[in-house]
């Protein structure tokens, strides 16, 4: 088991992601989360949003209400306002589309429905309104109180480091914090650098008067809509049709469909998805789950298998964690079953990998170091070669913090060891810990060894808070 000082670090890592969605979750963006909030070399947003972006963020405000962050109403209000947002998106066949402009709520070009997406969001709206239904207010409160104890301990050692000079935590403004974390952000350089422990200090008031409002917002008489939402959510997640995206001959889910906005013409992708170790396993559970598919096809998905040891591991496509671990944040997978053995495999293997490059474990698909004409970040698969059945480029070196994440699921001791060492490396930011740490040899600038990739991805950063919560 962990010990207390242990998951008193998690609960603080917690907090910190969790900023991503507070500060980047707005009126401006109709309380979608946009895609990635890049630093370097100058503060980017990106505007767009995805139907996985969509769902890890309703999942986080209820990781943010269990974790004591936010108060009951600030967690029906959330939920409710980007509930409001999806009624107003437009959609096909039940489906949303890939990408939504978070300003104008447009559908970005092309007209892409992915299925692993929308079952990522169904699977994620299913989760949340029983969440709705069953959530504990008393343990919620509970934990509340005991964050607000953890961070007023911490403001108090800050203090006494004059961290905190001519503010005082219990009467400081929400607003003048604000000001001065502002002012703090001009000063960056090229691959940027966690932030001084003034910051640290400025961020940790933040977080602790931002609770604060929360709870007080409770005290104020408010109806209790959670079954509301709870119903709503629902529709919403069984609105997907799944039999247009089923390939009757091959059993499988096509990866997609293309809608041409002028005539209407639906073209489902040639391609499926027909591997067990995938991110779109909760696409396929949730189709048979709703009846829009055959139990059947359940086992049509491949089970390429190998012997690790004494121990049956799986390969993927790519050999990420994100494969591997992104649906175990839902579903159960129970001890003794293949795809519980696959996961502890994986990691495992995972962890050799980073012993056999002398580095920090963890690699998932992520942006990592190269830059296109704008200076944003380029994304990318990347994953295990020994567990990858598509050939994967021998000199990437690309250490994503999430892919350990993911991993506390399975081995919580060793990933919580590895995330410290990603911070003694540089990699915990602001918002949690940053996209990625890039050793590729190729993409080093002059006397380098490690590049920082300085950018938030709302979809990695709601997966970590469901894993640390879990």
């Amino acid at each position: 088991p962990l010990t207390a000082e242990v998951r008193a670090d998690l609960h603080d890592m917690a907090r910190q992601t969790w900023r991503y969605f507070e500060h980047m979750v707005t009126a401006e963006h109709h309380h979608l989360p946009p895609d990635n909030h890049q630093r370097l070399p100058h503060a980017q947003t990106a505007a767009r949003t995805s139907p996985t972006n969509i769902g890890m963020y309703l999942l986080a405000v209820l990781c943010a209400r269990r974790c004591g962050f936010i108060g009951r109403q600030e967690m029906l209000q959330r939920i409710g306002a980007t509930l409001d947002t999806l009624d107003r998106l437009p959609r096909h066949r039940g489906h949303f589309f890939n990408w939504y402009d978070t300003q104008t709520l447009a559908v970005l070009s092309p007209a892409y429905l992915s299925t692993v997406d929308s079952g990522n969001l169904s699977a994620a709206l299913v989760a949340v309104a029983g969440a709705l239904r069953d959530l504990d207010d008393a343990a919620c409160d509970a934990a509340a109180q005991a964050a607000l104890q953890r961070s007023q301990a911490q403001l108090a050692v800050a203090r006494r480091a004059n961290l905190l000079p001519y503010l005082e935590p219990m009467v400081a403004e929400i607003d003048e914090v604000q000001r001065r974390l502002h002012a703090l952000d001009d000063a960056t350089t090229l691959d940027g650098e966690p932030p001084p422990a003034a910051e640290q200090a400025l961020w940790l008031l933040m977080d602790h008067l931002r609770t604060v409002r929360s709870l007080t917002q409770d005290d104020e008489p408010a109806a209790d809509d959670r079954l509301a939402l709870a119903a709503r959510a629902e529709q919403l997640a069984w609105a997907a049709d799944y039999r247009w995206l089923y390939d009757p001959r091959r059993e499988l889910l096509h990866i997609g469909a293309l809608l041409d906005n002028v005539s209407g013409e639906e073209r489902l992708d040639i391609n499926h998805y027909d591997m067990l170790c995938s991110e779109a396993r909760l696409a396929s559970l949730v189709a048979i789950a709703k009846g829009d598919l055959p139990a059947r096809h359940w086992a049509r998905l491949k089970r390429p298998t190998f012997a690790q040891g004494a121990d049956v591991g799986m390969q993927s496509w790519s050999g990420s964690m994100f494969e591997y671990l992104m649906p175990t944040l839902l579903v159960d997978e129970p001890a003794g079953s293949l795809l519980h053995a696959a996961t502890q495999v994986a990691v495992a293997m995972q962890r050799e990998q980073g012993n056999e490059w002398q580095l920090p474990w963890g690699v998932s698909e992520s942006a990592h170091a190269e830059r296109d004409a704008s200076l944003a970040y380029q994304y990318g698969p990347q994953g295990a070669p020994a567990l990858a059945l598509q050939r994967t480029p021998a000199n990437e070196r690309v250490i994503a913090p999430y892919a350990s994440m993911l991993a506390l699921q399975i081995a919580p001791w060793q990933a919580w060891h590895n995330l410290r060492r990603l911070e003694k490396d540089g990699a915990r930011d602001r918002f949690g810990f940053i996209e990625a740490l890039d050793h590729t040899a190729s993409r080093q600038q002059s006397g380098t060894t490690q590049r920082r990739v300085a950018t938030f991805m709302a979809h990695h950063q709601g997966m970590s808070l469901l894993a640390l919560t879990n």
